[in-house]
């Protein structure tokens, strides 16, 4: 095994109200994976970022010193609060070498990993066999959205029924009455009419 290869995941907390300023969050994150990967992969680093209600957990492989580097720098960011380092082994060899920091969205198979423990749904308590694991599902379920760095989208689940029923209030607030309508129409033909007699 090369000590000198080292995979290292943590989580953390969004330093601000995610269920109040999604677009800000979706923005928070698109700028941190853009920013990350050009600098990523100029120091042989790759890795994943995935956000859960509320929480970032990302995983980076790369050389050990740069992940050392790295670490230091994330610890210290003020996008987010409550660094908790999850597993931080040697590996033989990097799984993502070229994927400088990818997005990974929630799919069937990360869900299905989440439901299988209600322990699982806060990622701060996933053991360090059970973060690993994570991993591996984002590597095996997500190569492809991976690869083709999809858009970043914030949808959290827990929210999801309640973003529903509010964007179906907003369209049924914004879709006129059928009797108004046709009142009005009659109204302004009424003054129409008026005006050109």
């Amino acid at each position: 095994m090369n000590k000198d290869i080292r995979a290292i995941a943590y989580v953390s907390h969004a330093a601000f109200d995610y269920r109040q300023q999604y677009q800000e969050l979706a923005e928070s994150i698109e700028q941190i994976r853009a920013e990350a990967t050009q600098r990523n992969m100029s120091q042989g680093i790759g890795g994943v970022l995935y956000y859960y209600k509320g929480s970032f957990f990302q995983y980076l492989e790369g050389p050990r010193q740069n992940i050392d580097r790295l670490v230091n720098t994330i610890q210290v960011d003020p996008r987010h609060v409550g660094f908790k380092l999850m597993f931080d082994q040697p590996i033989e060899e990097q799984r993502a070498p070229d994927w400088g920091l990818k997005y990974v969205s929630l799919d069937s198979k990360i869900k299905q990993f989440l439901g299988v423990d209600p322990m699982h749904d806060d990622l701060y308590n996933l053991s360090e066999s059970q973060a690993a694991e994570l991993v591996q599902v984002f590597v095996e379920s997500s190569a492809e959205s991976i690869a083709t760095n999809p858009q970043i989208q914030i949808v959290d689940p827990q929210d999801y029924p309640e973003q529903m029923a509010s964007a179906r209030m907003k369209l049924a607030l914004l879709r006129p009455n059928l009797w108004v309508v046709l009142i009005m129409l009659a109204l302004t033909a009424a003054i129409l009419s008026l005006l050109v007699f």
